[in-house]
């Protein structure tokens, strides 16, 4: 999954297809700008996962930054 994700930015789970948006394949504020070096702020691997399947289900808002509280929520009866 996370392989397909990373080299097409698609992919299929049973029927559930996951197509993230091209800003969440691409986020905003990822790292840490703090010393000893640049850290991301989420495991690369829990970004593309996470982030990509939010963004699939969310119509309403991209999810494209760590920082992005809005569309990062699960509603009640939401999944």
């Amino acid at each position: 999954m996370v392989k397909e994700l990373w080299e097409s930015g698609k992919t299929k789970i049973g029927t559930l297809k996951l197509e993230p948006s091209y800003d969440c394949r691409h986020p905003t504020n990822f790292f840490k700008n703090e010393p000893p070096g640049y850290l991301p702020k989420v495991p690369a691997i829990d970004w593309i996962t996470l982030a990509s399947l939010r963004d699939t289900e969310n119509s309403f808002f991209d999810y494209d930054s760590p920082n992005d509280n809005i569309p990062g929520i699960t509603t009640a009866g939401g999944s």
